[in-house]
């Protein structure tokens, strides 16, 4: 499934990235809704349910044991997603968090791509959800995000940065001193085929909009000056004059 990038790459490094959201309209040519909801599925069933990449929420998490089961599996105890519990959450407005997809040729696909126009290393997570509530409060990802809605639609608020370009141990959870804005800078509507780019450290809200509606985040990771100083730090101890 190619990506159809409608802005030439260097003119969104020189005028967006890291600096504002990019709205890429229609970039992606997807097939029909049924052979699209078969790719994402056999994701989820080759998925290992009880592993923490996995995540149930409505506002907090939702204990595993409410939507995960163990069965015998000739002499192996084996887990694997209750179906109707796991249908009955999502109907009552919770998002299943799927982080770090990979070796999935569906989402590599699309990852492989973005990480090529961003030149970055990319993490890919999966967001489903049927309700109208929001998976997380507002806030901040310290990598910048491409967020490729592949079925239904979905409501996105963004704010400007109040604290720029944070790292990685940098979360807007741990920085409670940090107020959320007032208002918002952008506000976007996110249909199937369209893909969102949000810089890290831009607040953003995403919002189902009462239908089925499944996006892929892609992250990317491109090198910072803190990833500069901890590749000299690891070196530092082979060099004799530093000893």
């Amino acid at each position: 499934m190619e990506i159809k990038f409608n802005i030439e790459q260097e003119e969104f490094y020189r005028d967006y990235r890291y600096r504002k959201p990019y709205l890429f309209k229609q970039a992606l040519n997807l097939p029909d809704k049924q052979t699209l909801w078969r790719e994402i599925n056999e994701i989820y069933q080759r998925a290992n349910p009880i592993d923490d990449s996995f995540k149930f929420r409505k506002g907090r998490l939702i204990p595993k044991e409410q939507y995960v089961e163990a069965f015998d599996n000739v002499g192996k105890t084996r887990y694997r997603f209750n179906k109707a519990a796991v249908y009955e959450h999502l109907k009552n407005g919770a998002t299943l968090v799927y982080n770090r997809i990979n070796n999935e040729p569906f989402s590599d696909g699309i990852a492989h791509q973005i990480a090529q126009f961003a030149r970055a290393q990319t993490i890919v997570s999966g967001y489903l959800a049927f309700g109208e509530d929001a998976s997380y409060k507002n806030h901040w990802d310290t990598r910048d995000v491409f967020a490729v809605q592949l079925v239904g639609k979905k409501h996105w608020s963004l704010s400007a940065p109040n604290f720029e370009m944070p790292l990685y141990m940098q979360q807007s959870k741990d920085l409670p001193h940090i107020p959320e804005p007032e208002t918002a800078d952008m506000e976007v509507v996110l249909e199937a085929g369209d893909i969102l780019y949000i810089p890290r450290g831009w607040w953003h809200n995403p919002v189902p909009m009462g239908c089925e509606t499944f996006h892929l985040a892609i992250g990317t990771f491109p090198p910072n000056g803190h990833n500069y100083m901890e590749w000299l730090m690891n070196k530092v101890p082979a060099i004799v004059g530093f000893r």
